[in-house]
């Protein structure tokens, strides 16, 4: 990867983008008593002695004036069934506290339902740094629970209950991380010396970005397809969309193949669990209803969590 100059903001918002986070909500009530909210993925603690936490609101939301003024304001920490909640409080809509669940906090700071944690704050300190205010809160009251939170990194949600399943260093198994890439209704295979077809695949979800991204392709990252263990090891694949043919045209991918989906065969295909994954995947796109599927390369559950 080469070294980019910090004012290629692109560049830049994308090596930040590998920094992995999870995603809150920041909320408080205006001078009129209403509630106002946004999408935030900048919290952080500060202090233990006093407590206190801090996010960042841009200088040009809408909300700015309203939490710098505000007495105090909460922050939920999202669980990892709250993308829905995540997508509404970064949207623009009126009606956001309309279309989720909540109550006042000690502080009368909007609590959302549902969430990992919540931090309900008295306004400690606003700091002014480049284009963001830094909101500095002195925790009053607050809440933990055993749900899992929702993850954020590279510009895509994750659940970190799958992170120990990559990280785990006392077992010696083979990772193996990989994507279903789609352009128009073709899928992605690489070919082999003997004809077969594989999946894009790497060690790792940051070896297999970078080397997609060596292809010049550029590629709109999607939820998990499917996580399961077999005799090789632990594997992950992924939805991923390519959003510019221009790499395509240049004949940059070696061995390449666009197959229609429709036309994928199991007998050109490596093994059975990828066999077993492209048969789901035709299906789930002609429903429209894709899931995550868990379990081990022969058995296992599929849980929905998109429709196209």
């Amino acid at each position: 990867m080469k070294t980019s100059d910090v004012d290629d903001t692109r560049a830049l918002r994308g090596a930040l983008g590998v920094f992995l986070t999870g995603i809150t909500v920041i909320t408080t009530l205006d001078k009129r008593g209403t509630p106002r909210g946004f999408t935030a993925n900048s919290f952080s603690s500060v202090s233990l002695n006093p407590p206190l936490v801090s996010v960042c609101v841009s200088m040009d939301a809408a909300s700015n004036k309203v939490f710098t003024e505000a007495d105090g304001f909460s922050i939920n920490i999202l669980s990892e069934s709250q993308r829905d909640i995540s997508n509404l409080f970064a949207s623009k809509r009126a009606d956001k506290f309309l279309c989720s669940k909540w109550t006042h906090g000690y502080l009368r700071n909007p609590i959302l339902s549902d969430v990992a944690a919540w931090f309900d704050c008295r306004q400690y300190k606003t700091v002014v740094a480049g284009d963001h205010i830094i909101l500095i809160g002195e925790v009053v009251k607050f809440h933990s629970t055993d749900r899992c939170p929702l993850g954020y990194y590279g510009g895509n949600y994750f659940s970190p209950d799958f992170l120990p399943l990559a990280a785990n260093q006392e077992e010696k198994k083979k990772i193996t991380v990989g994507a279903i890439v789609r352009f128009d209704e073709k899928v992605l295979f690489l070919s082999d010396d003997d004809g077969i077809w594989r999946l894009p695949t790497a060690t790792s979800a940051a070896k297999l970005r970078q080397m997609i991204a060596t292809w010049g392709l550029r590629v709109d990252w999607g939820f998990l397809f499917a996580v399961f263990e077999g005799d090789e090891g632990h594997s992950i694949y992924y939805h991923a969309q390519i959003t510019d043919d221009s790499a395509l045209l240049a004949g940059a991918i070696p061995r390449a193949h666009f197959v229609p989906v429709a036309d994928i065969s199991d007998e050109k295909l490596a093994n059975d669990a990828t066999a077993a994954m492209m048969r789901r995947y035709r299906t789930e796109r002609q429903h429209g209803a894709f899931g995550v599927y868990v379990g081990d390369d022969v058995e296992g559950d599929v849980c929905t969590v998109n429709k196209q």
